[in-house]
């Protein structure tokens, strides 16, 4: 087996990029400023998904929250004595 070296990876890494991205270019349907229009349109579209999955994310997270701060507040309550822990008024 041969040892691995890392500029050999980073170079063939390149080499591969390089490659694919004159395929890309050869072979693209469209002209150079219509697929950038489109790569631009769908990195909006990628950026408003990816805003909407984080506010979806982030309300289930806040719901977790909540859930778990009632458990633990009723988990609290059922263990205290009559009486205690209540504010006095």
């Amino acid at each position: 087996m041969t040892d691995f070296r890392p500029g050999d990876f980073v170079a063939g890494l390149l080499l591969g990029a390089l490659i694919g991205a004159g395929l890309g270019l050869a072979f693209a349907p469209y002209s150079g400023e219509e697929t950038r229009k489109r790569l631009a349109e769908k990195g909006e579209e990628l950026k408003e998904r990816a805003a909407e999955k984080t506010r979806e994310a982030w309300d289930k997270g806040k719901e977790a929250v909540r859930q778990k701060g009632e458990e633990i507040t009723s988990a609290v309550r059922a263990r205290l004595k009559p009486g205690e822990g209540e504010a006095e008024a």
